[in-house]
């Protein structure tokens, strides 16, 4: 963890998979899997002691949020992930620079088992993600056109 991480007061349970950064001075965001669902975490306050836990993603009735890889998308926190039910590759990003909105979420490939061990970085302000296709044995590469990730190119 940071340099912070002895600052906080509330304990936090789980497997933290991927964090980043979202505004500073300690705040932060970190995806966690959990009960066959995606969760953020965001820490905030002068020490970072209250600390928020959403659901970004229930998934269809199975599990979801393996595999995740966080970035700062124009300004918000976004996530790549894989949706382990569906053999799919999902992207989402909050609607608020702190992570506080709502979690728009797209899928970005789902033709075989695709999405494991997915990278999300930021080219030209929008997202791109590498990840692997299981079925194909290949590594993939996609960029979107916007930086919600709706327009997948």
């Amino acid at each position: 963890m940071n340099q912070h991480s002895s600052t906080m007061k509330k304990p936090v349970t789980g497997t933290i998979l991927s964090r980043a950064i979202v505004r500073r001075p300690l705040r932060f965001a970190a995806a966690l899997a959990a009960c066959a669902a995606l969760f953020a975490l965001f820490a905030t306050g002068a020490q970072a002691q209250t600390i928020t836990t959403t659901t970004l993603d229930g998934g269809s009735g199975g599990a979801t949020g393996q595999f995740t890889s966080q970035a700062i998308v124009n300004g918000n926190p976004a996530v790549a992930y894989y949706n382990l039910t569906d053999t799919s590759l999902m992207y989402a990003r909050n609607s608020a620079v702190d992570g506080s909105g709502s979690w728009q979420i797209v899928v970005v490939d789902y033709v075989g088992a695709v999405g494991q061990y997915c990278s999300l970085a930021v080219v030209n302000g929008n997202p791109a993600i590498s990840y692997y296709d299981f079925t194909n044995t290949d590594l993939k590469y996609v960029r979107a056109t916007t930086a919600s990730g709706t327009l997948v190119g």
